[in-house]
């Protein structure tokens, strides 16, 4: 579907909501379509406002909200992408579906992790925990444990997000979800390399553990930030060579993602010493496939 066919929908939709305002199929169909963009074209679209406005009382609002608050997550938005989700988890817990306040909790985990509100974000990721474990959910249970884990360590947690990501790991198959499996490998990595310099070698296992995974099951944005932490590791121990390497590898899995291209750049101009440009890449809100219903990026 190319950029005229979406916004020809785009268009149809929206004069379709406004005929028939009521009916479930329609705004189904719009819930998807806002889905589609979010994985393959991030922009935003004329039916936000109209989702916004949808009563609260309609079937079809908690998706809607939750698809529209995935697609603002995927340009940049965080602060709006929170903001639904909120609204989400309130039409959801009014519902009491709690398949899906496990779900948006855990997207609101994610979204306050890249929004540095950690205390918040480690709540809302073990409600989300809670809510699967009650609901005998492993592989929900397994996507909650792997959030947990990242907030713990940026928490500096260490200890605690070491156990979670471990029990993560356990609890399925890495077929089930690699990139879940290679996020997991990434943290306990990251992990490691924060400890003592005996660690830096635990460190390097599990980073080339995430790049195996991702080069088995053919996940080129796992293979990126996979040589793109370990060329942070490398930079870290002055090993330049290596890191350059490292660098050069995860430019080439960028394909057409502006993003990942400049955060390859900005890892460059940061091992050379630019300082200033790690710490502004860490504040972006990037796109993510936490919040989405197959599994994490």
């Amino acid at each position: 579907m190319d950029y005229s066919e979406d916004v020809n929908i785009g268009y149809l939709l929206d004069v379709f909501t406004t005929i028939d305002t009521d009916s479930q199929r329609v705004w189904d169909v719009c819930s998807y379509f806002v889905d589609h963009l979010s994985w393959h074209k991030p922009r935003l679209v004329l039916l936000g406002p109209k989702i916004e406005v949808l009563p609260d009382t309609h079937p079809s609002k908690p998706r809607c909200l939750f698809s529209l608050s995935d697609l603002y997550f995927s340009v940049g938005n965080c602060l709006d992408s929170k903001r639904l989700l909120i609204h989400t988890l309130q039409l959801w817990r009014e519902q009491g579906d709690d398949s899906e306040v496990a779900q948006t909790s855990r997207g609101l985990s994610e979204v306050n992790r890249l929004l540095d509100l950690h205390e918040e974000g480690i709540k809302q990721a073990k409600e989300a925990f809670e809510i699967y474990e009650r609901l005998n959910d492993t592989f929900g249970q397994a996507q909650s444990l792997c959030n947990l884990a990242w907030l713990l360590y940026e928490d500096q947690q260490l200890g605690a997000a070491e156990e979670a990501a471990l029990q993560s790991i356990n609890l399925f198959p890495v077929k089930v979800d690699p990139s879940l499996a290679c996020r997991c490998h990434r943290i306990l990595g990251k992990i490691h390399s924060s400890k003592d310099v005996d660690e830096i070698e635990k460190a390097i296992d599990h980073f080339e553990a995430a790049l195996g995974i991702a080069s088995f099951f053919d996940l080129p944005n796992e293979h990126f930030w996979g040589h793109y932490d370990m060329a942070e590791l490398f930079f870290s121990q002055g090993r330049l060579d290596d890191a350059h390497a490292h660098v050069e590898r995860a430019k080439s899995h960028t394909g057409n993602d502006i993003y990942l291209v400049g955060r390859a750049i900005s890892r460059l101009g940061f091992g050379m010493g630019n300082a200033g440009s790690e710490k502004r890449g860490r504040r972006l809100c990037v796109p993510s496939m936490l919040m989405r219903r197959s599994g994490p990026r």
